[in-house]
């Protein structure tokens, strides 16, 4: 039944995708082939405009760093800053997704790969990316000489 909520194809099934979009951690968790087939392709920006949009709105509903996941997602993630303005109300949400990527980078991510999409950032993004590398440095404690 999810298979077919992913189907592109039927347009009323984009908000079924948008909230499976919102889950997508736990989905790629209990079944990582399916995810992958299915669920990460609507992310693709080059797939589809409009439904990377709309996944990736139900995924900054409540955003977060999951490594594994974000190996697969990662060019889409860092594509996602030159398609800034379309996220609407969840711009801020990514800005700082990007951010704590960068504050946190693990194995996924590299300094060479992060500052494209940071630089693509317009003013208001840099701004909030800004005001959460303060509060992360604030609330840092152990860790704040690292970031």
């Amino acid at each position: 039944m999810f298979a077919q909520l992913c189907d592109t194809g039927i347009p009323k099934f984009r908000h079924g995708r948008v909230l499976l979009a919102t889950h997508v951690i736990s989905l790629f968790r209990v079944d990582r082939e399916w995810a992958i087939q299915f669920l990460l392709p609507l992310f693709e920006w080059g797939n589809s405009e409009a439904e990377a949009r709309a996944a990736r709105k139900g995924f900054l509903w409540s955003p977060r760093l999951y490594p594994p996941l974000m190996e697969w997602l990662k060019p889409a993630f860092l594509e996602t800053a030159g398609h800034y303005a379309v996220l609407g109300q969840h711009r801020e949400q990514h800005a700082s997704l990007l951010m704590f990527a960068g504050l946190d980078r693990g194995d996924v991510f590299g300094a060479r790969e992060l500052a494209p999409a940071m630089q693509a950032l317009p003013q208001d993004g840099l701004d909030h990316a800004a005001d959460t590398f303060a509060r992360a440095v604030d609330s840092a404690g152990d860790q704040r000489a690292d970031y």
